[in-house]
């Protein structure tokens, strides 16, 4: 994950509510396994409205898409949440113009 993507992805985070609901779901339900227009549904919106987050998360890797049968679901991917994660701690620490604790 590079850190460009990061700050693309932190940056958007930011300007949208949806994309910070997304992720505060899946950090609630990490076991969460479903299609998109189910996840969309649960955060109130169509599968429409909820395609650009679902495609920012995929490029950031901490949602994963994989066929089965006829169905593309959707999972959360605990290990790159956690490099999200720190680097989000790291960008928060700069801003409060703090060393990042180690």
């Amino acid at each position: 994950m590079s850190r460009e993507r990061m700050d693309a992805f932190f940056a958007r985070t930011m300007a949208s509510d949806l994309l910070a609901d997304a992720l505060a779901l899946y950090r609630n339900n990490p076991g969460l396994v479903d299609t998109q227009e189910a996840v969309a549904r649960r955060l109130g919106v169509s599968a429409r409205r909820f395609a650009p987050e679902v495609e920012a998360m995929k490029r950031v890797g901490v949602l994963k898409e994989e066929q089965a049968g006829k169905f593309r679901l959707l999972f959360y991917d605990r290990a790159a949440d956690a490099l999200l994660g720190e680097f989000v701690g790291q960008k928060v620490s700069k801003k409060a113009g703090r060393a990042p604790k180690r």
